[in-house]
């Protein structure tokens, strides 16, 4: 679509690959588009291109300017749409498309969500590229360049009710930076509708209603997973979706900041032009200084309202999958707990049949059976089947009340420990150094438990033979 003006040209081209078609840019478009943008390939035409066609990169989308070289500005964002594909006729564009041509390397790919519905997104991308030469032209000559995925263009592409809807003003010295700034305008307004169709997709894929929290069935749905945890998969995947979303946006945002700075760096910098135009009017600078500060509060206005329903919807997400995941837990604790009590039943059961059996079996062998000594063999059978079925029993009783009183014992033997003894002397770092004392002395050991024991059984010797010397003397 070409738009005819006094003093440039704007052109845009569309790249449609429905179906299966191979997304490539072919030669007679690769020509075109060097057509527009002039013969310095190394500083406007590789840079553009790669912007459109390569890896995603903002380091490589840079707007360049060098000295006595024309104004060259570029602008690249990207968004994800529906892949519903495109009203083209597929089996007759594939007789057509070969392969050949600059290959465009895009994402896209496509989910099930637990409802059934299956969704698929596919990356777009529109890159804007302004060629002027204003140090030729005194009106700023330009070609502006539109490279866009899809076909979304209409009659109304630069109109002149764009101007006033989006409040900016045309500059005659600086047009094609005007026309470049009201198509930003534009492009952001179908940028955001392509989002809030995506987040839109988002909401469908999880399908919660107000009614599905009073209804009990599909209330014990959103609480717990079944046994392929899919809807902890569908949360985990929208939540991840969100995270790249939001770096998108903001991705695009602050591409939109930079290229705002370049742009009055660039069109301010006298050394960019010729001796007759050395010094810009300044007229021409307020202007394209206020239109870049509409365009800039439209822009922050359409990504802060994205990136805010992004929010929510992370808000939400997390939301749900903190409910299931912590229902998840209180249901693998109530099944633990059940199955804590099966085994204290089993393990009873087991206490008490062991003993007997044990004992059982060991005089059953054939080296007991004696037909002479079998009543004595029995009372031995009995006697020893009573006294380890009660040990066992005792050592089981024992150790559950152990278990259960694990708490207090552990403190009791903790106070014992830190109970200071009678003839412990104090700890070194609370003794006071005698400064009477000579230097060399030796130092004293401090005393273990063992000593403290050993000194204890020595008073009570001592005082065992004191009782009976006095008795003796008496």
């Amino acid at each position: 679509m070409w738009k005819k003006r006094k003093v440039g040209v704007a052109c845009q081209l569309n790249f449609s690959w429905p179906g299966g078609l191979p997304r490539t840019i072919g030669f007679q478009e690769l020509a075109i588009i060097a057509c527009l943008l002039g013969v310095d390939y190394e500083v406007l035409f590789n840079p553009f291109l790669r912007g459109f066609t390569s890896a995603w990169n903002r380091s490589e989308m840079k707007p360049s300017m060098t000295r006595r070289s024309p104004l060259f500005l570029q602008y690249h964002m990207r968004s994800f749409c529906r892949g519903r594909g495109i009203n083209i006729d597929a089996q007759a564009m594939k007789s057509e498309v070969n392969g050949t041509g600059v290959y465009c390397n895009r994402q896209d790919g496509e989910f099930k969500a637990n409802n059934g519905k299956v969704f698929r997104f596919v990356e777009r991308r529109r890159c804007l590229a302004l060629y002027s030469t204003i140090h030729v032209h005194e009106h700023g000559a330009y070609v502006l360049t539109e490279l866009t995925d899809g076909d979304d263009w209409g009659p109304n592409w630069i109109d002149k009710s764009s101007w006033m809807q989006y409040r900016l003003r045309p500059c005659l010295m600086f047009a094609g930076v005007a026309v470049l700034q009201c198509r930003l305008c534009e492009i952001i307004d179908t940028w955001e509708k392509e989002w809030s169709t995506v987040l839109d997709d988002l909401d469908q894929s999880v399908d919660i209603h107000l009614e599905d929290f009073f209804i009990r069935e599909n209330r014990l749905k959103l609480m717990y997973d079944d046994a392929t945890l899919g809807r902890s998969e569908n949360y985990f995947l929208i939540l991840q979706l969100l995270r790249i979303f939001a770096n998108w946006v903001q991705d695009t945002l602050e591409g939109f900041k930079e290229l705002e700075s370049i742009c009055i760096r660039t069109i301010s910098d006298e050394a960019a032009f010729r001796d007759r135009w050395r010094k810009p009017k300044t007229a021409g600078m307020v202007i394209i200084k206020a239109n870049w500060k509409a365009v800039r509060l439209h822009q922050d206005l359409c990504g802060s309202r994205l990136l805010n329903r992004i929010s929510r919807k992370t808000e939400e997400m997390t939301s749900l999958r903190d409910g299931l995941f912590n229902a998840q837990s209180v249901k693998e604790t109530t099944k633990g707990t059940q199955m804590n009590q099966y085994l204290m039943v089993f393990t009873i059961a087991t206490i008490l049949y062991l003993p007997p059996s044990f004992i059982s079996t060991f005089y059953g062998m054939d080296l007991y059976v004696d037909d002479d000594n079998l009543p004595q063999t029995r009372t031995i059978f009995w006697t020893a089947f009573s006294v380890v079925s009660a040990a066992t029993y005792l050592l089981a009783f024992l150790g559950i009340a152990g278990v259960r009183q694990r708490a207090q014992l552990r403190a009791w033997l903790t106070s014992w420990r830190r109970r200071p003894s009678e003839n412990s002397t104090p700890s070194p770092a609370n003794l006071k150094p005698d400064r009477d004392a000579p230097e060399n002395a030796p130092k004293e050991k401090p005393k273990t438990m063992w000593h403290s024991l050993r000194d204890w059984a020595h008073i009570g010797s001592r005082t065992s033979k004191e009782a009976q010397k006095d008795v003796d003397i008496a």
